[in-house]
Order: C-alpha cells, then structure tokens, then sequence
C-alpha cells in the first residue's frame, strides 16, 4: 500500500509551486502520493484522505494544534514547516511554533529553513528532541536557483509587459512587495482574532495593527512621489496574499504608469524587476539572491530592533525625496557595494541554509524516510485506516442528524450549501478585496503543474 501525505497550502499564489515540487519529487522517486489542501475543514480532510503524514505552516491558533492532536489519536505523523515571514523575533517565533499551545506533545518534527531558526529553537527549550528539528532549506526558493530560472518555467519580459499592458515598454520596472496584511481590516476583529487564538496580548496586536497603517500611508506616498516624478518608469505593486487589494485599487486607477500585480508568484515578478522596494518583508531576501538593490522604505517613529541585521544590507530611506535619490542612483547605473553582497550572502545561509534547488528535494527525502520508519516498526496502516473511516463516518451520520441537513433535504437545497446569510455577505463584500490566497487546491491544478515539471525540470534533477 502506497503513502499518503497531506500538505496544507496556506496560500496558492506564494506556496503552491514549492509544495507541488515537494509532491512532485515524492511521487517520482517515491510513488508517494500528496494531497495538496488549504486551510479549511483539515480534521475532515484528514478522515477522507487518510495520509500517513501531515504538514502544518504554523502553530500560532489553537485549531491548528487541535488538528495535530487530531493526527496523534489517529497514527498520523505530525510535522510543521514554515511558509513565511523571515520571524527575526524569538517570541514571535515560538508563538509561531505552538509552544503556548504545548504544541511539543503533538508534534513529531519540526522542519526548519536553516541554523538561524533552529538556533532559537533551542534556545528557547522547543521540543525536547532536537533532532526532532530538521534543516532543510526553503522549497519554495529552489525556483530561485540558475538552473530552474532558466528551465523555461517563468514567463518572459514581453509576456510580463504585454499582461500588465505596460504602455513604458524596455523601461525600468520597479516592485513594491506590499506586508501590510491588516491595514485595511477592522481593528476590533484582529484584536480578538489573535488574543482569542492564540497568547498575543491586546498591546502586542495594537502595536502591529497601528505600525502596518503608517507603513501603508507612508509607503504609498513614496509610490506616488516616484511614479508622478518618473513617469517613463513602470512601477508594480506586488500584494501580499493575505491583504485585501481595495487600498491600491485608488492609485494603480489614477497613475497610469503603477499597475497591480496579477495573480501569480513573486518569482515571476522579480525575474524581470531592477529593484525592489519594501519593509522588513521575506521578499527582500528573495531579491538578495537575485542580486537586486532593495529599498527599506522605514518609518521614523517605529523602526524593528529585530530587524536591525536585515535592515542594514538594504538602502534605507525615510522620505520620498530619500528614495528617490537611492533609486535613481540605482536605475543610472550605481552597484550594490561588495561588502553588502558578502553579508547577504551569509544572512541567506543562515536564514534558508541553501538555495541551491534541492530544498524540495530534501524535504520529499525526509517525509519518505519518516513514513517508512513509522510503518516498519509494527504500526499497522490498516489499523489507522479503519480507525480514521470510523470517525469520518461518525462525522457524517452526525452531519446528516444536524437541523441545517433536515432543513436543507426538505428545501431541496444541496448540502454543501451554506445556511450562514451573514457570512456569504460578508463574503460577497470582500470579493474583490483578498487575493486568492485559500482557494481550494484540485487534483487538476497539481496534475497540470506535474506536467510542467515533467518537461523543465527531469533533467535538471536527473544530474
């Protein structure tokens, strides 16, 4: 009987190619299968799918570790990777970890990026194992590697100017990476999102919610000042999946040279970028290792001391007159200083441990080493199996007895159908305004991606 493994997608747009590759290797070298989910109904998932391991993007919310105790009652392996941010503050960190959730007792592994996180991990006494902790790199980087930029995966300059209808053709583009995921969200709802999910305290979530809205204002008077300035350059606005798109739709409408991003991976963006501009945002890093300038658009009043060794090998600037002396500079010519490129260089190795191609590859060897280690010590999948069919049937006898499932049969309304009015307006209300970070993932989806690995990459990774 072949594995199973489930991976949670927290977001399409960013994770979906790191993770397909994950899949991808697993299934050519180990005809292991992969179900690709995002973040809804993962308990119920779990029964339908039955895989013999999970992975968890974060531990910060009680349900996630919920759905890890979920796995431990049922023999399923537990394992939580990091999708995002660079998390330089240790609290932050552990929080993201579940160590206020003593998520320790129902997980398995803990697949870390490099040395830098491992480090404070242990430092701050997560998971009594270390070797529990594994180094593997970042999945969804390896795209960043010669080899795969130059496999044919990434669309061309032209076809990037021709989808954003890019009337500046051959002229400079810049990329504001945006990180201001609850600027434009209601205050209220995100204090007790987090407070209520999980250990931040009121001060904590009033601090983020306050600093993202100045960094929001005050970045986007630094777009404007640029783009008004320097009309023959082209300016993209690259949003963070987990924002809602409505505070740029205002700017990208009245400026003709600042387009919005469409719907597709950084990578793509930044393959045809010639500087970056953001705050303390995992994509600075990325551009790093494209050999890009990065602008620090900083804020006076509030900057991170955690970011202080990041911020350093970016140009930082606290006006829009500042950045657009830095930025000039750069598009006339001017090279990052070698010194800022040695430091680079040994942040990324700390940070990502490699970014040589093969993160997703060495994943994929660990997830298959630790299925067959479980299953060769006498843990009977069968078991498992029927033990996880028992609760997904009790799940739906359950589901049928409920008075919206008698309501719905006599309506002759379908049972996938949501009773909840209210949250299908408020669900109508955001269209528009999120990315499609949580769609669901189809079997579609990761087949056609199967096929694009099949041609570009076999003999990238048969060498």
């Amino acid at each position: 009987m072949n594995h199973k493994v489930l991976i949670l997608v927290p977001y399409k747009v960013r994770d979906f190619g790191g993770y397909t590759l994950v899949a991808w290797h697993l299934k050519r070298k180990y005809n292991i299968e992969t179900q690709l989910t995002n973040a809804y109904n993962v308990i119920l998932k779990l029964a339908k799918y039955k895989p013999d391991l999970y992975v968890v993007d974060h531990l910060t919310w009680d349900f996630k570790v919920e759905e890890l105790k979920f796995c431990k009652e049922n023999y399923i392996i537990t394992c939580m990777y990091p999708t995002e941010g660079m998390v330089m503050r240790p609290h932050e960190l552990m929080l993201n970890a579940g160590q206020h959730h003593d998520s320790e007792k129902v997980l398995d592994y803990y697949f870390a990026w490099g040395i830098f996180h491992k480090r404070l991990l242990n430092e701050n006494d997560f998971m009594v194992n270390t070797d529990k902790i594994k180094i593997i790199g970042t999945a969804r980087f390896d795209f960043y590697n010669n080899n795969l930029i130059e496999s044919g995966l990434f669309w061309s300059k032209a076809d990037f100017e021709a989808e954003h209808k890019m009337v500046n053709k051959n002229a400079p583009i810049l990329l504001w990476a945006t990180s201001t995921p609850y600027a434009a969200r209601d205050k209220d709802e995100i204090i007790k999102r987090y407070t209520s999910r999980s250990t931040y305290t009121v001060e904590e979530i009033e601090w983020v919610y306050n600093d993202n809205q100045a960094q929001l204002s005050n970045n986007l008077k630094v777009i404007e000042h640029l783009a008004i300035q320097h009309p023959d350059w082209n300016i993209v606005i690259k949003v963070h999946p987990a924002e809602w798109l409505n505070p740029y739709n205002e700017i990208v409408s009245r400026i003709p040279n600042v387009y919005l991003a469409s719907n597709r991976v950084i990578t793509d963006y930044l393959a045809h970028t010639d500087l970056l501009l953001q705050r303390n945002c995992t994509t600075s890093t990325e551009a790093w290792i494209m050999g890009l300038p990065v602008i620090q658009m900083e804020l006076k009043e509030s900057p991170d001391p955690f970011f202080d060794s990041h911020r350093k090998m970016n140009d930082v600037t606290y006006t829009p007159e500042e950045a657009d002396n830095v930025v000039t500079s750069y598009i006339n010519g001017a090279s990052i200083p070698l010194n800022i490129q040695e430091e680079r260089e040994v942040f990324i190795t700390e940070l990502y441990y490699k970014v040589d191609g093969r993160s997703s590859e060495r994943m994929a060897d660990l997830i298959n080493e630790l299925v067959n280690e479980k299953f060769k010590l006498g843990n009977s999948k069968e078991e498992k199996n029927l033990k996880l069919q028992n609760v997904l049937d009790r799940m739906e006898s359950e589901k049928n007895a409920s008075n919206s499932s008698k309501l719905k049969k006599a309506l002759g309304i379908p049972q996938k159908t949501s009773l909840k009015f209210w949250k299908l307006k408020a669900k109508k209300e955001r269209k528009g305004q999120t990315g499609v970070g949580e769609m669901e993932i189809t079997q579609d989806m990761v087949d056609q991606q199967f096929e694009l690995y099949d041609s570009c990459l076999t003999e990238i990774f048969l060498q």
